[in-house]
């Protein structure tokens, strides 16, 4: 064992590595950056909501997804491994929200209890 995370771990969904962290959400809303080096906590910020799906990173950005529909983005500062990272987008779709996110080529798959849903940018 290299290192260990003792509190403000989730449940449910999964961490993910971002840049030179990992993150993760709790079930209970608490988002987390730890260093991948040796586990210390970078950041934390409370998002709100319950969490079920475990967070997409795709490049430096991170999605959220919480049980009550909203999705937050949040962007890490690629030549700062040891910032926060930044909300640049708040969103909601109806429907609870317990499954995580798949990707297909640049667009987000998104599974709610009312459908599924394609999310990207028409070409």
């Amino acid at each position: 064992v290299r290192w260990t995370v003792p509190s403000a771990v989730p449940n449910t969904p999964s961490p993910v590595p971002v840049a030179d962290q990992i993150v993760m959400v709790s079930d209970g809303g608490v988002a987390t950056g730890v260093s991948t080096k040796d586990g210390k906590k970078i950041w934390q910020k409370r998002l709100g909501g319950n969490y079920s799906a475990s967070p997409l990173a795709v490049g430096n950005r991170i999605y959220f997804q919480s049980e009550s529909g909203e999705a937050i983005v949040m962007e890490i500062d690629p030549n700062s491994s040891e910032s926060a990272p930044v909300e640049i987008a708040r969103s909601s779709l109806p429907g609870r929200v317990f499954a995580s996110y798949a990707v297909h080529q640049e667009d987000l798959i998104i599974r709610t209890e009312d459908g599924l849903y394609r999310i990207g940018q028409t070409k």
